[in-house]
């Protein structure tokens, strides 16, 4: 994905991609055993929510079957890897009606079957925890120019750069953790030199109201919105 490309791209490490099939356990193994990795970081998933929800069956084969079989396969190598990390994300507090501080102690209750997904990998990897140091980073919303539809930033830039001066927009008022891919990229390369293992939210805690954006980039377009207001 996006983010898979930009660390990639970022950071100074030889990489060794993965092209196979997450929901293929034989493919995963083969690919294990084949290679030799001095630290391993897993972004693969089914990520977009409603990705996840039009094929919920096949998502859990992905985001959970598959995270918990590659990091099982990891830890019984001989020469293991030091350290991995796994990608996991916000989704896994759900909602909140309120804006408050979420810390890695914060109750998790995932409001998306992308969250339960994650959430549910999160507690079947911590089984290998005495065989192999996972570092699992909670990661929140980022954006790039990269990303694409469905995700809520590449939706708004569409809608808002139709022709129309008039857009309809609803179920907006609510904010996002919005953090730049650098700083994320940043984020897993300090918690791989300090060797860290656990769970670390990875976010910038600075509130963004989605209808403000919005609004931002229609007054930038000369457009107005209408939005219908979800409390």
């Amino acid at each position: 994905g996006v983010l898979g490309r930009k660390i990639i791209e970022k950071l100074p490490f030889k990489f060794i991609k993965f092209t196979g099939n997450l929901a293929n356990t034989v493919e995963i193994k083969k690919w294990v055993n084949e290679n030799h990795f001095d630290i391993f970081l897993h972004l693969g998933a089914v990520v977009s929510t409603k990705d996840v929800s039009n094929n919920y069956i096949y998502a859990k084969k992905v985001n959970i079957l598959g995270t918990y079989k590659l990091f099982d396969f990891l830890s019984k190598k001989k020469n293991k890897p030091e350290w991995v990390f796994f990608s996991s994300s916000s989704h896994v507090y759900g909602e909140r009606k309120y804006q408050i501080k979420i810390s890695e102690n914060s109750k998790t209750k995932p409001s998306s079957q992308y969250g339960k997904t994650k959430l549910a990998a999160e507690r079947k990897i911590i089984n290998l925890k005495n065989k192999i140091n996972i570092c699992t980073g909670r990661i929140f919303s980022f954006t790039s120019n990269d990303q694409k539809i469905p995700f809520i930033i590449p939706v708004l830039k569409k809608k808002i750069f139709l022709r129309k001066k008039l857009i309809y927009l609803e179920n907006l008022n609510h904010h996002r953790d919005f953090i730049s891919l650098n700083d994320i990229i940043k984020s897993i390369y300090i918690l791989f030199k300090k060797k860290k293992i656990g769970i670390y939210n990875i976010g910038s805690s600075y509130p963004i109201n989605l209808l403000d954006f919005a609004n931002y980039l229609a007054k930038k377009n000369k457009k107005k919105i209408k939005s219908k207001k979800n409390s």
